[in-house]
């Protein structure tokens, strides 16, 4: 079926939820168990179409990743350097010269594999090699895949070259770290992502000038000083590791598989897991991890939007109130939205405003976000989710999130271990990444805290 087809499922299928939503509300009751169970019947086979039609939409783009480099080969933009004129690097060659790579030359390593390697100027017997991301990071799915697409063609047209051609075979592998990171990132895919070329602790000035105004001023008469209240937010860069990733050697000649989307998406989720479990709930005013959107409010008495009456049910005045505890300025940006977990976002689905309208409009045209109240959301896992027996929580934030930044120093690496594990005939991997992120202004981004009653 089509991406078209089942989009038009899918509304059919939102349609009849909001239905059913809209009906109880303007009765003033909650579901029957029969709308209950046709409401969440109908919920899982709409989230089930989405996941389809994201799938189909990646198919799309990584035929379109592939047709590209295919009419490269065939414009002959995959000529290898001068000293191979008249060689042509395929698909196979950069697989096997990936391999030969993640081997480092040992003892069972077939020519063919050292061969492709040298013609694609890949070194095999360098201890590490610094994988290259995009100097910018992307801040969706799509963009991952676009930004794949153009340096699948941009490097493929320098594949040969000694400074370009050990850092383009493993590409693939990059790309699936990259979208692995966006998965499991919920702050990744909506915040500011700034990447520097060192690890060193990087202050960025804040200016909060919200509370001053001009005046009138009477003739001959002297205007009065008012200072801009500076503040300044500074970045670490704690480095995050994947652990080690061991393979046999056999495995590595013997596999069928793509080693290199394998491994990446691997340690990218790895490495994405913990990120976005310190990116969401931090460390407060620790120095030891980051600032997350929440764990960096618990002292920041700004970010405190509103306190819930209650902390099992999601109340839709509350939500309101919550949009509105948000200065109108930063309402206005492109990225206010919402950040809750999967939890949070079942129960919002079955509110309705005052005229018995659902709070949660699911996107009727492709590549838009559903929306609540208006604003786009992201799931994230990381958060709290509502408890029906524990307040004090912070399920709920809502917020300009370009005002959180995240801060990756230098690329991400793979390093190899060629001797470590030898005497079991394995070589082993690991990714390191050294990252902070946090707020850089704190009233930019609120949040609910549940009551405790």
């Amino acid at each position: 079926m089509s991406v078209h087809t089942l989009q038009d499922r899918r509304n059919q299928l939102t349609t009849r939820m909001r239905e059913l939503v809209t009906a109880s509300g303007k009765e003033d009751r909650e579901l029957t168990a029969e709308e209950r169970v046709e409401f969440e019947g109908l919920d899982k086979e709409q989230e089930s179409l989405k996941t389809r039609i994201e799938d189909l939409q990646k198919t799309d783009s990584a035929t379109a990743v592939l047709e590209a480099e295919r009419e490269a080969t065939a414009r002959g933009e995959f000529a290898a350097n001068p000293k191979t004129a008249g060689d042509r690097v395929t698909e196979r060659d950069r697989e096997l010269a990936l391999r030969a790579f993640l081997l480092h030359d040992q003892d069972g390593t077939p020519q063919e594999w050292r061969e492709a390697a040298k013609k694609v100027g890949l070194r095999t017997g360098s201890k590490k090699l610094p994988l290259r991301l995009s100097a910018r990071a992307p801040r969706t799915l799509e963009e991952a895949r676009q930004m794949a697409e153009a340096r699948a063609t941009s490097d493929a047209q320098n594949v040969g070259t000694a400074a370009d051609g050990g850092n383009t075979v493993p590409n693939a592998m990059m790309v699936a770290l990259e979208v692995a990171l966006l998965q499991f990132g919920g702050p990744r895919a909506v915040a500011r992502v700034i990447r520097t070329d060192s690890g060193a602790t990087l202050p960025v000035p804040t200016a909060d000038d919200t509370a001053a105004t001009g005046a009138i001023l009477a003739e001959s008469a002297a205007t009065t000083t008012q200072n801009v209240p500076f503040g300044q937010v500074t970045f670490s860069a704690y480095t995050y590791t994947s652990h080690m990733v061991p393979a046999t050697v056999e495995f590595l000649q013997d596999t069928s598989i793509n080693v290199a989307a394998f491994l990446g998406e691997m340690l990218g989720i790895r490495i994405g897991r913990i990120q976005t479990s310190h990116l969401t709930t931090g460390g407060g005013s620790s120095d030891s991890n980051p600032a997350g959107v929440v764990g960096g409010s618990t002292t920041m008495s700004s970010q405190l939007g509103v306190t819930s009456s209650t902390y099992g049910t999601v109340i839709y005045s509350e939500l309101v109130d919550l949009v509105h505890s948000l200065d109108p300025a930063y309402r206005a940006s492109p990225s206010c939205g919402w950040m809750f977990s999967d939890d949070t976002l079942g129960r919002l689905k079955k509110l309705v405003d005052g005229d018995s309208r659902p709070l949660w409009l699911p996107s009727i045209v492709g590549n838009e976000p559903d929306r609540l109240l208006g604003f786009p959301y992201q799931v994230n896992q990381s958060m709290p989710s509502y408890s029906t027996t524990t307040g004090g929580l912070k399920p709920l934030a809502f917020g300009d999130f370009s005002r959180f930044w995240i801060r990756d120093a230098r690329d991400v690496q793979i390093v190899r271990f060629d001797e470590r594990y030898m005497d079991l005939r394995q070589v082993a991997w690991m990714a390191f990444s050294r990252m902070d992120g946090g707020s850089v202004q704190y009233s930019a981004i609120r949040h609910l805290l549940t009551g405790s009653t």
